[in-house]
């Protein structure tokens, strides 16, 4: 491995670390993963199980660990996503160099990831995209150490690693299953030419299949609920509509692969069918085009049996390292030509150097700054008060509300909401988002039966449905003495 090249992968790193700077340590997390921070530092393992997040276990953990370490009830939570954005540029860059043999390629694939977009937003959310790139990446590299040697040990320890990675990563499903099945294709054409079968034909799919029911049992059972389901309707696949079939591939379909690069480079991406070409004609990288093709076909069938959404944005962030293998790939056909190689592997580095100095993006964090409210509903609440909540405040309350609170189903996105412990306290429920507008006026005229000398509402000013809310209130009697607002939220004191 050249210097120079070492030198440069590791400036777009630092580049990269440096551009995630203003989107660390916000004043309040986000509504979406406010509810990621209750699992981490809130939710026993038996909570955990009974309600089924829609967060890995291991991704959990690694947070847990950290926010024990750390009080800080913000950035422990991004140290994680962003030390995965980081590491996955160097990775890329050396997975490419040894698959092309190209160094100048293997710095494209470092530049291309570093001014993805989606990557550059979730690395400093509280979520488990970028862990799920890591991953994805990792499982590749842990590949071409298989394909130096295809034996029985090295192929069922792809196989249990791609389990393992489960833990940590829902869509390692999909990638440790089209690795497995790309090395099982080989064998079986190899058997049928040869009638011999080679080391860990069997032993690799099965010790992937016992790792991955295992897996799933203990940590995924559950996680797919109704109401990700309705969320995700526009994502998947229509079975039986040969039309709607072909409009969701050519825009979700598309998206999956555009997604990778900023608005400027998603052209980029029609590279990609080129790139899987050039896989598949090379012996020593058909077995990564077989597992792209199979990856595809998984992620299509999954979405049709409402399983995964297909062109989701971030649900896809884990197969963006494979679309900009890919594309270079493509791009090493002119880096074939004998006697252009030099000057165009100058072009390109030059290429990949502008490209992150021109194109890549500081990270932003989305504005919300409700734990300043929480708190201050904290100071208020008195034991004669009432307490309400709107539901998407729930969270804010579960993560940021200094005494005791408890979780209880709920059939939203994450499966839960949080409530105060308190006499007078009440977390509203909403229904799923399928059966329309929710109507509180039955839970607020329960929760009004008792009088109350002042109440306390803490609200997200998100939609009409909750702007009736304080009207109702008002209609029975009480007055607003105070309201604050804060960006994502607002506090109002209603006395009688």
């Amino acid at each position: 491995m050249r210097w120079w090249w070492v030198l440069l992968v590791a400036a777009l790193t630092a580049w990269a670390a440096w551009l995630r700077v203003p989107g660390l340590d916000p004043r309040s997390l986000w509504h979406d993963d406010q509810w990621v921070g209750i699992v981490v530092s809130r939710m026993t393992l038996s909570e955990y199980r009974a309600l089924g997040p829609p967060v890995p276990a291991g991704f959990a953990a690694s947070l847990a660990v950290l926010a024990r370490l750390f009080p800080d009830p913000e950035w422990p939570l991004q140290v994680v996503p962003v030390a995965c954005s980081l590491v996955q540029i160097p990775l890329i860059g050396w997975i490419v160099l040894r698959l092309t043999g190209h160094p100048a390629l293997g710095l494209l694939a470092a530049a291309l990831l570093l001014v993805d977009p989606l990557l550059s937003e979730y690395s400093v959310r509280a979520k488990q995209y970028s862990m799920e790139g890591l991953l994805t990446l990792g499982l590749v590299l842990l590949a071409t150490w298989v394909v130096e040697s295809p034996d029985r040990r090295r192929k069922s320890t792809l196989a249990l690693a791609s389990a393992a990675a489960m833990t940590s990563s829902f869509s390692a499903l999909f990638v440790g299953g089209a690795l497995v099945g790309a090395f099982l294709l080989h064998d079986v054409g190899r058997w049928r030419r040869t009638r011999v079968l080679p080391s860990g034909t069997r032993a690799a799919p099965a010790a992937f299949a016992l790792g991955a029911a295992l897996v799933y049992a203990i940590f995924l059972h559950g996680a797919v609920r109704p109401s990700l389901v309705d969320f995700w309707t526009s994502h998947y696949v229509p079975v039986g509509d040969p039309g709607a079939l072909a409009r969701l591939l050519e825009e979700r379909g598309a998206a999956f692969f555009t997604g990778s690069f900023p608005r400027a480079l998603a052209p980029a991406a029609l590279l990609v069918p080129l790139g899987l070409g050039v896989a598949l004609w090379r012996p020593a990288t058909r077995w990564l085009g077989v597992t792209n093709l199979f990856l595809w076909t998984q992620l299509v069938a999954a979405s049709a049996l409402h399983r995964y959404p297909l062109g989701g944005g971030r649900t896809d962030l884990f197969a963006h390292g494979l679309t900009i293998i890919l594309v270079c790939f493509a791009v090493s056909l002119l880096l074939s030509l004998p006697r252009m190689r030099r000057p165009l592997s100058v072009a390109v580095t030059a290429a990949a150097l502008a490209v992150a100095a021109s194109m890549a993006e500081p990270s932003r964090y989305p504005e919300q700054q409700d734990a300043q409210l929480v708190r201050r509903a904290h100071e208020l609440l008195r034991p004669q008060d009432g307490l309400l909540v709107y539901p998407f405040s729930g969270l804010a309350v579960g993560y940021y509300w200094p005494g005791e609170i408890r979780l209880r189903r709920d059939d939203r996105g994450c499966g839960f909401n949080a409530e105060v412990v308190h006499p007078g306290a009440l977390t509203l429920h909403s229904r799923p988002r399928r059966f329309g507008p929710t109507d509180f006026t039955d839970q607020l005229r329960t929760f009004l039966a008792s009088p109350r000398a002042r109440i306390v509402y803490l609200g997200a000013d998100v939609d009409a449905d909750e702007r009736a809310i304080v009207p109702f209130v008002v209609g029975t009697g009480y007055e607003v003495a105070e309201v604050v607002r804060a960006p994502g939220a607002v506090l109002t004191v209603l006395r009688r």
